[in-house]
């Protein structure tokens, strides 16, 4: 999962378990609230009863308090009141609400009887008073599970509505975190792509950093890091440039004594001498193809190496490169076969980049195949229109772990550095081949099965509808 998804989740989780304790601290706060609310419903209601059994008593009218009873107990839950009682002072029962039911043999009775109830009852008293004189006890009793069953149902009216805004709330969190994920993650991605193209070696590339944030700081010190990058890398390719120009002479120089010694234009040599003639020029050569290959990497690296595409007939460039190729070839023992690429095949490449590539690839398989093996040139066109060429030998092969190190600098692959024949090499020709490839627009790559073989690919774009 990507930082962005996961910084969303993170904020999404946050505010959905913000919201849970937030409706179910609100969901409690409101069951107690309606508990008590009700709890203070009958103490209203006891109050009114004993107001109307003083009336009742001042006028004895008894029918008016009875009459009033009824009533009390009709307007209320159902199943939530035990009973209603009003004891004289000497707590004999005056009125009960057995009586709504026409059970008159509770009046009279004591008080320890109209008081008797279930174990979760809770019994409510209010004096009945008379100009200041206590004459009467009005008693209500109701259910304590009923009571909060009744107000569980009443809150269950709610919910409807706080799931409706709990929903809305997690649906506006969910665009909150979206947004917030979005604005914080921005910046760190232009980090990522700048680092990226950076990596690529476009040291020119800048970040925006217009945010005075630590974010902005971190792009402006990116961007100070880039300039320095630049400037090392301007220096390191002056002084390559200058460096290889000024070894060449010099070495020109050493190969050309070399060769008169070699010829004895200067002397007969001893055995001994033509050895060690033989040892120096091999040195010299293979420093002069340094040279060459460093010269020619910085150039293409510093963007100095000018490509100038067009047609190329393959077919004939890659013939030229066997013929070129076909001596070391037969020295090797290894068949050389171009027969792959159709005669009539275009290429849309700078034709001198394109012979100095595939006289990189094919002179690498040569190098790695055993005598007796074979190294094929193919060529095939891509459903998107590219040429893709295939440069494959029955060599000694690449290890799977050592693949992605081909294409760096002065890599080479200790596993089959001289197993097949002792041929140096820089370490630089597949830089090379790979700095061509993407001076071109395609891309390189290679597959590998050790000790089966090596299969070297690239591709080229299509030829521009407007060249």
């Amino acid at each position: 999962m990507r930082l962005t998804g996961k910084l969303i989740l993170i904020l999404s989780g946050l505010s959905a378990l913000v919201l849970a304790t937030t409706v179910t601290l609100l969901y409690v706060a409101e069951n107690r609230h309606l508990v008590r609310q009700m709890e203070g419903e009958q103490k209203s209601a006891l109050d009114k009863l004993a107001q109307v059994c003083a009336d009742s008593l001042i006028n004895q009218d008894e029918l008016s308090r009875l009459t009033y009873l009824k009533t009390l107990w009709s307007s209320a839950e159902p199943g939530l009141l035990s009973y209603a009682a009003l004891l004289d002072d000497g707590g004999r029962v005056l009125m009960h609400s057995d009586f709504l039911k026409g059970d008159f043999s509770r009046k009279g009775a004591s008080l320890s009887g109209a008081r008797k109830a279930a174990g979760d009852d809770v019994v409510l008293s209010q004096p009945v008073e008379i100009r200041g004189r206590k004459v009467a006890v009005a008693l209500l009793a109701y259910h304590r599970s009923a009571l909060a069953a009744a107000a569980r149902r009443l809150q269950r009216e709610t919910t409807g509505r706080l799931a409706g805004v709990s929903l809305a709330g997690l649906a506006l969190s969910l665009l909150f975190a979206a947004l917030l994920a979005r604005a914080l993650i921005r910046p760190i991605q232009r980090l990522r792509d700048g680092a990226r193209e950076i990596g690529r070696g476009e040291l020119g590339h800048r970040i925006a950093a217009a945010s005075p944030d630590e974010l902005g700081d971190l792009a402006r010190e990116f961007n100070q890091m880039g300039e320095k990058l630049a400037e090392l890398d301007e220096l390191k390719v002056s002084f390559l440039a200058q460096i290889t120009h000024d070894l060449r002479n010099p070495l020109a120089t050493v190969i050309g004594r070399i060769e008169l010694m070699q010829l004895g234009i200067q002397g007969t040599l001893t055995a001994q001498q033509t050895e060690s003639m033989r040892i120096a020029m091999q040195s010299s050569q293979y420093l002069n193809e340094l040279i060459e290959a460093i010269l020619e990497l910085t150039k293409l690296e510093a963007g100095k190496a000018d490509f100038h595409p067009r047609e190329v007939n393959l077919a004939v460039l890659a013939a030229s490169v066997a013929e070129m190729l076909g001596v070391r070839a037969e020295k090797f023992g290894v068949a050389l076969d171009v027969s792959g690429i159709p005669g009539e095949a275009r290429v849309w490449a700078d034709e001198q980049a394109l012979r100095r590539l595939l006289i990189n690839l094919v002179g690498n398989a040569l190098n790695f195949t055993p005598a007796k093996g074979k190294v094929s040139v193919r060529c095939s066109r891509t459903s998107s229109g590219e040429d893709r060429v295939e440069v494959a030998d029955t060599g000694i092969g690449i290890p799977a772990d050592k693949l992605g190190t081909l294409f760096k600098k002065f890599s080479q692959v200790a596993e089959t550095k001289g197993e097949v024949r002792d041929v140096p090499g820089t370490g630089l020709g597949l830089v090379i081949c790979k700095r061509i490839v993407e001076g071109h627009g395609g891309r390189i790559g290679v597959e590998s099965e050790y000790r089966r073989g090596t299969t070297f690919h690239f591709t080229l774009p299509p030829k521009p509808p407007t060249a």
